[in-house]
């Protein structure tokens, strides 16, 4: 739970030295070293030990030990009784809050509602009189869950409230103690979200869902993907206003649950959201999207990759095709979810055509807070541009790449040599050019550590070249970047959350939109992308820049050698569309 894993982290050092028990691990380290551990425990026989912090906290590992992995709650109940008796002699209000909810959580283990809400609130009100942020996240939640379980809704919904708005501060303040807390996304914070989204989603059989119910579950999905993202960088991020969609957009929201994937529309202006669900297990989502993905980067195309494309397409926009239509919206900007992000979503196909080709321009937001939605002031398009066509495999088509963007916009550019890093710092702090184009390898990682770029002199970490791309983008002599390039960089294969990695450069660069890619495409079908777009972009002072992107996949998609996405559909722009 959550409160045991940040209990255990910082006292199961003073555990072990009561004990004598050093060097056994801790937390965070494999579970045999725990099962060591409590195996240990067990043997001091803590139960008949004099209360003290070590002591009470150890009888709570023990009991979480038990009820977990042990699947014997009368004896976690026990040690957890203790627990609290002990705690109550040494006037600890603390642990007194833990053993009580934690008896509280062994009781809804067992389906005995009554006693688990009572304990449950007893460990909360103790936890609000001492206002402790983490535990009453923790027993708003457990609340939550039990009031669910006994059919009380709008209970159950103030309690999921209390249990995120007390997490938003737990997240925050864990900032500044991360190197002591180990405090886990998957397990401690992302569960709460999505439980409180499914929950807002639920309704009666065919019964449309209240608008404000919708609009409050786009909210906290929109939360959870910035503290996501947040988790990842390890940082809070700078909130701007809410981005809304312009009169020709509309924001699509696929969230995957437990059970269905729910899918909310967001139209322009004050119409109504778009909402409907399709009953299909977690597993078997993923699952096809695993399977989507590898069919995606095939080099050719495959009667399997079309049914799984169609699937997908089926899910998540089938149904809404005729309010799109009738709304006649052209850019769709999707809020994704999950393996999602992994896809391209402009190779979903309807039976027909592929979504680029149904002239919808696509664009990816991670958090709908995280891009300034304004459009750039800039009046003319000039370019910054980098590449490196002699790296490791070389990237023959970058000398062309770069002189082809010079023939559409006017730019200045570094190849090979004099594409240093300390060219590529000095040069975006010298340039006001709102568009910088990187043409050379890169990758974007879930491990910080594998997340990079190649100049010709170094690897540039993720954290180096988003620092280098602030720097820019706070300086008081220059305009932040309005469009950021990384051609040739990719998202790491096999990563699920590699996604995450682009995301993080994409708002901690300051860029108003980022285009890269989802996968190592051909370097020659890079090329050809990268030409039809910059075309397309100075052709219109009106056209948007998801629209360029669409115009030159649909051009290369319909170049022979060239029809299967995985040539023309990895790139994917995140922010501004505009």
């Amino acid at each position: 739970s959550m409160q045991a894993k940040l209990a255990q982290w910082k006292l199961l050092n003073d555990v072990q030295q009561e004990f004598g028990l050093e060097g056994l691990g801790s937390v965070g380290y494999p579970s045999d070293s725990i099962s060591q551990l409590k195996q240990a425990i067990l043997a001091y026989d803590i139960q008949s030990k004099a209360p003290s912090l070590p002591v009470l906290q150890g009888q709570l590992l023990i009991a979480e030990q038990l009820l977990s992995s042990d699947r014997r709650p009368t004896m976690a109940l026990s040690y957890a009784k203790t627990a609290w008796e002990g705690a109550q002699q040494i006037q600890s209000a603390t642990i007194q809050s833990q053993a009580l909810g934690l008896m509280g959580n062994i009781y809804e283990q067992q389906r005995q509602w009554q006693g688990a809400r009572d304990f449950t609130e007893r460990a909360l009100a103790i936890a609000s009189s001492r206002q402790d942020p983490l535990l009453i996240s923790e027993w708003q939640w457990q609340l939550g869950r039990i009031y669910q379980q006994q059919g009380q809704n709008n209970q159950s919904l103030q309690a999921f409230q209390q249990s995120v708005e007390h997490l938003e501060i737990v997240r925050r303040n864990l900032r500044v103690m991360q190197n002591e807390v180990e405090f886990s996304f998957r397990e401690n914070i992302e569960p709460v979200y999505r439980q409180y989204v499914d929950l807002l989603l639920q309704g009666g059989e065919g019964q449309a869902l209240p608008q404000s119910r919708l609009e409050q579950a786009i909210q906290i999905f929109d939360d959870f993907q910035v503290a996501e993202l947040e988790d990842f960088l390890n940082c809070n991020l700078e909130l701007r206003s809410k981005t809304q969609p312009d009169n020709r957009s509309a924001f699509v929201y696929p969230i995957i649950l437990g059970d269905r994937i729910q899918v909310i529309i967001q139209p322009p202006g004050q119409q109504p959201l778009v909402q409907y669900s399709v009953d299909v297990s977690e597993a078997q989502i993923n699952q096809t999207l695993k399977n989507l993905r590898r069919e995606q980067e095939r080099n050719y195309v495959s009667p399997e990759g079309l049914e799984l494309s169609q699937q997908v397409y089926d899910w998540i926009l089938r149904p809404a095709e005729s309010q799109l239509q009738k709304r006649q919206i052209k850019t769709l900007v999707f809020v994704l979810d999950g393996l999602l992000r992994n896809i391209s979503i402009g190779a979903l196909h309807d039976g027909e055509k592929y979504l680029v080709e149904k002239d919808y321009s696509i664009a990816l937001l991670p958090g709908l807070e995280l891009f300034t939605q304004q459009a750039s002031q800039e009046p003319n398009l000039k370019a910054l541009t980098f590449g490196l066509s002699r790296g490791n495999p070389p990237l023959p088509e970058v000398p062309g790449e770069l002189a082809t963007i010079k023939k559409f916009i006017e730019s200045k550019q570094y190849l090979d040599q004099s594409f240093s890093s300390q060219t590529l710092s000095e040069q975006l702090l010298a340039s006001g050019a709102p568009i910088v184009h990187l043409a050379t390898h890169g990758q974007f990682s879930s491990n910080p550590d594998e997340t990079y770029l190649l100049t010709w002199d170094k690897k540039v970490s993720g954290d180096e070249l988003s620092q280098l791309l602030q720097n820019r983008a706070n300086s008081p002599y220059r305009s932040p970047i309005n469009l950021l390039v990384l051609s040739a960089c990719q998202t790491a294969q096999g990563d699920p959350r590699a996604i995450l990695g682009l995301a993080g450069i994409a708002v901690q660069s300051g860029a108003r939109t980022t285009l890269s890619s989802l996968w190592a495409a051909n370097d020659r079908s890079t090329a050809l992308v990268m030409s039809e777009f910059y075309r397309a972009l100075s052709s219109s002072d009106n056209i948007t820049k998801a629209e360029a992107l669409r115009q030159a996949q649909v051009k290369l998609l319909k170049t022979p050698g060239y029809e299967s996405p995985r040539y023309w559909s990895p790139y994917v722009l995140v922010g501004n569309w505009r």
